[in-house]
């Protein structure tokens, strides 16, 4: 196909500057614009906080318990993925997630069960106690 005959088919505005900038314009240019932000914010902060930090754990700004050098955090990494301590915690702390959302799982439905229409009267007495539970809340905050 030769540069006339796609002149005529596309015209003269898609093929011009302007043209492709109104291609690119509008919600999807926008879209491209806000992921180019984001994906620069993704490299910009860890490349500002990695000195911060360095320089934050050679002057002592904090403990060593709270702010360790980053060396010693990479030598722990290592050391333990090396002994394969690094996947029993990680899996008794995904355990105990698993838990957590399985308790409050169970226990909200269990009591959207009984609001929800069993009885009226359970469901008169949960929202009687979360209301006392609620109002308590308020009052403690309001305290302070």
């Amino acid at each position: 196909m030769s540069d006339a005959t796609l002149q005529t088919e596309l015209g003269p505005r898609l093929l011009s500057p302007p043209g492709a900038r109104r291609l690119l314009g509008g919600r999807v240019g926008d879209a491209i614009m806000r992921r180019a932000v984001a994906l620069g914010w993704l490299l910009v902060l860890p490349t500002i906080a990695l000195p911060v930090w360095i320089l934050g754990a050679d002057r002592g700004w904090l403990p060593e318990q709270i702010l360790p050098r980053p060396a010693d955090v990479l030598q722990t990494l290592r050391d333990m993925l090396v002994s394969g301590e690094l996947a029993q915690h990680a899996s008794y702390s995904l355990l105990r997630v698993v838990y957590g959302f399985a308790i409050g799982a169970g226990a909200g439905a269990g009591l959207g069960v009984v609001t929800g229409g069993l009885s009226i009267a359970g469901g008169a007495a949960i929202g009687a106690a979360a209301g006392a539970v609620s109002g308590l809340a308020v009052d403690l905050l309001k305290k302070d």
